[in-house]
């Protein structure tokens, strides 16, 4: 019988163990789920488990918004669990995608006593949104004991913030003192962080450590945009708990062939010429507004630039020396960029700047100052290298110099949005000019070339040595008020260039998004025709307001519209007023008529395109609306009269056909200079306005200043 029953009770041991893992990993799993749960405060499930001595293992676990995992192991302590209680002594996840997305700052982790916790093979993707964080992580393994060293290994990390900024590293290890909870000690390999666009750091070595006194130790070192070697070290201290830190960046003197990757573009000639050297000093601490404040100051000195830029300049500008500071403020939670102070010295010349950045608003508000205090106007002149400015490095000045600028950029405020202040190039005085751009020359009767595509050039006379050339007495007045009315309403008040004009045009291409209007004066576009080339680069821009300057101090403006009229593009290889009437109406350009006025102003400023309605034998009921339109807002401003008006709007436009051939041979001399386009659309009212200022009385009467006889 003791046989017998040792053996029935073997036998039960026997199926009791064999059944235990299976019976009792399903009675321990909810139990264990329920306090997961608890402790995420999300649902926590699983698809199997097993129980074993002092372990139990679930598969296919998830927590709901949290993560997934192969593999979940969890050490029980052996005592508590005979007495029916789970005490978590170790967790092992494996194979672990962590997937968290947070939309609000919610409370700290739970303080309770910690596990021992090994992750295998996990992944990680974790949107912060009340952050402004988005990270994700390729690998990461860790072996976290409650207190005592652990370490953790993050590969192939990516950092993305809202404001632009972005980080990553191949690698990252991280050493806890005593345990999970203590600040760990990381070293990074293979780093990057792109602070703004076209300036990312790269090569990111060294280590952050934690110090004695409770702060963090900062020693880094890296290149730029993929170049080799150390280029710069970032040395400092952070302080977690107090949100502190105090960070120095330097950059020892290097030739820029080192940073070959930024130089793709060809905006540096010769790199290995030019040199650089910089320092940046970076002081964060908690902010009002809850965020960070990151105030920063440093400075740059470049030697030996050789620039190149198609939107620059025609051609490189050699040996350019810069010395710059720079100091503002960040503020990361308001989203405001604040630079207080930009210092920039270049041949002779100071420049300061300042501004701010707005980002709180949607959309963004732009403020900036610019300011060059007063200096000789030879040394503003001489500081312009002439490379860039050829046109106008001939020029010989007197006097005095400055600039103070501001300009607002507002989308939602259009009445602040605009450029105040003022250039002081009124204190200047020319003493002599260049030949080519000189008031003598343009005061005269003088060869103009002009460039009608690749290859071919067209040259004339403006003055009466060419049989097309009309004088500005024998220009109807209908072709001058037109034009006046659409390109420059105060031509005869103003000094070639509107301070108001820009700053309307500038409000109109804020709210539209995209920039069209130009706000030129009939004075820039004759010094645009007549005096540059085409090219549309920054230099080209600057010289043209220069020469404006001039010109109008110059000449008067009898002969400055004469010149444009003259000279100004009215189809494809038409230049002038007075081939212009021959071709388009077969008559002289004081025989135009009102409508015929309005016409030469309305297919301005694309002549060669909306030769089309030449080529078709009349405008379209479209475009005769809009002629219709010049005429009235010629009569509103005083340049028609009633009778005028009524009689123009009565007519419709006639073109004489001795000049136009076949439509076939027309439009193949419209599509030879330009890509074959659809019908040009009427313009807009913004291009139908030429400005403020006013405009001459009844009758085309064009100022008080008297044209002398040429």
């Amino acid at each position: 019988m003791r046989r017998r029953g040792f053996a029935l009770a073997g036998a039960a041991l026997a199926v009791f163990a064999a059944a235990f893992p299976g019976v009792g990993g399903s009675l321990a799993r909810g139990p264990a789920l329920r306090k997961a749960s608890e402790r995420l405060a999300r649902a926590v499930t699983a698809q199997g488990s097993r129980l074993g001595l002092g372990r139990l293992t679930l598969t296919g676990v998830r927590a709901e918004g949290l993560f997934r995992a192969g593999k979940l192991e969890v050490g029980l302590a052996l005592w508590p669990l005979l007495a029916g209680r789970l005490q978590v002594e170790k967790v092992l996840l494996s194979d672990v995608d962590i997937e968290l997305q947070r939309r609000e700052r919610g409370p700290r982790g739970a303080s309770g006593r910690l596990p021992h916790v090994v992750v295998e093979r996990g992944r990680a993707h974790v949107v912060d949104e009340a952050r402004g964080l988005e990270v994700t992580v390729g690998r990461f393994d860790a072996d976290l004991p409650p207190d005592s060293p652990g370490s953790a290994t993050l590969e192939e990390i990516k950092v993305q913030t809202t404001l632009g900024p972005s980080a990553g590293a191949k690698q990252v290890e991280l050493a806890f003192p005593s345990g999970p909870r203590s600040i760990p000690a990381v070293t990074v390999e293979g780093g990057r962080a792109a602070i703004w666009r076209g300036l990312e750091l790269t090569g990111i070595a060294g280590t952050v450590r934690p110090t004695d006194g409770g702060t963090l130790a900062v020693a880094l070192r890296g290149g730029y945009l993929g170049s080799p070697g150390e280029l710069w070290r970032a040395t400092g201290d952070v302080e977690p708990r107090a949100r502190t830190a105090a960070i120095d960046l330097s950059a020892s003197r290097f030739t820029l062939d080192r940073i070959g990757p930024v130089l793709k573009e060809g905006l540096l000639v010769n790199p290995q010429l030019a040199s650089v050297d910089a320092e940046l000093r970076l002081r964060a601490e908690p902010a009002a507004s809850g965020g960070l404040a990151i105030s920063f100051d440093g400075k740059l000195d470049a030697a030996g630039l050789t620039v190149f830029h198609e939107s620059l300049a025609d051609e490189p500008v050699p040996d350019l020396t810069v010395a710059s500071q720079i100091r503002g403020k960040l503020d990361t939670s308001r989203r405001t960029l604040a630079i207080d102070e930009a210092i920039i010295r270049s041949r002779g010349a100071t420049a300061l700047v300042s501004g701010t950045i707005d980002g709180s608003r949607k959309p963004a508000r732009y403020e900036g100052r610019l300011r060059i205090p007063t200096l000789p106007c030879r040394a503003a002149l001489a500081a312009l290298p002439a490379e860039i400015f050829p046109k106008i490095s001939g020029f010989k000045l007197d006097g005095k110099f400055a600039v103070d600028l501001s300009v607002v950029i507002d989308k939602a405020d259009l009445d602040a949005t605009g450029i105040y202040g003022a250039v002081g190039i009124d204190g200047c005085k020319v003493l002599a000019a260049p030949d080519a751009t000189s008031a003598k020359r343009l005061d005269e009767p003088f060869e103009h070339t002009v460039l009608i595509k690749p290859g071919e050039e067209l040259k004339f006379t403006i003055g009466p040595q060419n049989p097309d050339f009309a004088p500005i007495a024998e220009i109807s007045p209908h072709v001058v008020a037109s034009l006046l009315t659409t390109e420059d309403n105060g031509f005869f008040k103003h000094r070639g260039i509107v301070p108001s004009q820009i700053r309307e045009a500038l409000r109109k291409n804020v709210e539209r998004g995209y920039f069209r209007l130009g706000a030129s004066t009939i004075t820039m576009q004759m010094v645009k025709n007549v005096l540059l080339a085409r090219e549309k680069t920054l230099a080209r821009k600057l010289q043209e307001l220069f020469l404006t300057w001039y010109v109008e101090r110059s000449l008067d403006k009898d002969r400055i519209l004469e010149i444009y009229l003259n000279a100004i593009e009215f189809g494809p290889r038409i230049y002038g007023i007075g081939r212009a009437a021959r071709h388009y109406f077969g008559k002289k350009a004081k025989d135009l008529t009102p409508r015929e006025g309005a016409f030469f102003s309305s297919i301005l400023p694309s002549p060669k395109r909306r030769y089309v309605h030449f080529c078709n034998g009349a405008p379209n009921d479209r475009w005769e609306k809009y002629l219709d339109r010049i005429l009235r807002r010629m009569f509103e401003r005083g340049r028609l009269t009633d009778a005028e008006l009524q009689a123009a709007l009565a007519q419709k436009l006639s073109f004489d056909p001795a000049e136009r051939g076949t439509e076939k041979e027309c439009f193949a001399r419209m599509n030879e200079l330009i890509p074959k386009l659809p019908e040009p659309d009427v313009p807009d009212e913004d291009e139908l306005d030429g400005g403020d200022g006013g405009g001459p009385s009844v009758g085309g009467k064009r100022g008080k200043k008297k044209h002398r006889k040429r």
